[in-house]
């Protein structure tokens, strides 16, 4: 909001900082595995909402420091990371779900469909 008040371009923290919500995503998936999810969510929404804006600032700002460089270009790291923990099941009870083939079938093309290129996508994002 006081970026668009005063027109000017965010802070360099905001963009790490709001993606490292997936940071605690990670740490409540251990314990409770929808609220990491929805913590994840959140984290991925912020993720392309300031990824664009991050990587414009970097472009056009000729007199950036190399830390404040390394800051924006951390947060598409922050959520691979995140997402990286997922890959696995949450629970003891989703563990044992596993064992039935039509469930480990399941779990394996969610993975194929929508997991593997969402990570593709956020390490291109990393490279660039």
């Amino acid at each position: 909001f006081i970026s668009v008040v005063y027109k000017t371009l965010p802070e360099p923290s905001w963009f790490p900082n709001t993606t490292g919500i997936g940071l605690a995503a990670v740490k409540m998936f251990l314990y409770w595995a929808m609220g990491g999810y929805i913590l994840s969510g959140v984290s991925l929404v912020a993720f392309f909402m300031f990824y664009f804006v991050a990587l414009y600032r970097l472009h056009t700002n000729e007199k950036i420091s190399a830390v404040v460089c390394w800051l924006q270009l951390s947060g598409p790291a922050v959520v691979l990371y995140g997402y990286s923990i997922f890959s696995q099941p949450g629970s003891d009870e989703e563990e044992l779900s596993l064992l039935n083939p039509e469930n480990k079938a399941q779990f394996f093309q969610v993975h194929r469909k929508y997991y593997m290129p969402l990570n593709h996508l956020l390490f291109a994002f990393c490279m660039i």
